[in-house]
């Protein structure tokens, strides 16, 4: 894959063949990583690039800084030292996942709802 965005770009180390998985932000690497069976494996590794200087940090040891136009539209900005009001990695995948729950509900997901919503009108 090309990133678009080498300032939010994203990679993910792991699995079976502990092969290397790139991401244009962060949002679409920790979304993708959820369904996967050995995201929790203390051998994955997730990075992220600084977006002050484009270099590879951990993503694990990263801080993250909202306000940032992202390819995915995460708005996730990371980098190697904290500053007020940047979030960890756990607080940045909660974020991730509250945001994909809020905005960007699959089809089937928006079907499901209107179907209910009919079932309940009659």
């Amino acid at each position: 894959m090309m990133l678009s965005d080498r300032e939010h770009a994203a990679q993910v180390r792991g699995g079976e063949k502990n092969r290397v998985y790139k991401f244009d932000d962060i949002g679409g690497a920790i979304l993708w990583l959820q369904d996967k069976d050995w995201k929790n494996d203390p051998v994955t590794e997730v990075w992220v690039t600084d977006h002050r200087n484009e270099q590879w940090i951990d993503a694990k040891k990263a801080w993250f800084v909202s306000g940032h136009n992202t390819p995915m539209e995460f708005g996730l900005g990371a980098q190697s030292s904290p500053v007020e009001s940047a979030m960890n990695f756990e607080q940045a995948v909660d974020y991730i996942i509250q945001r994909e729950n809020k905005y960007n509900q699959s089809g089937a997901d928006l079907k499901e709802q209107a179907d209910e919503h009919k079932h309940h009108d009659h």
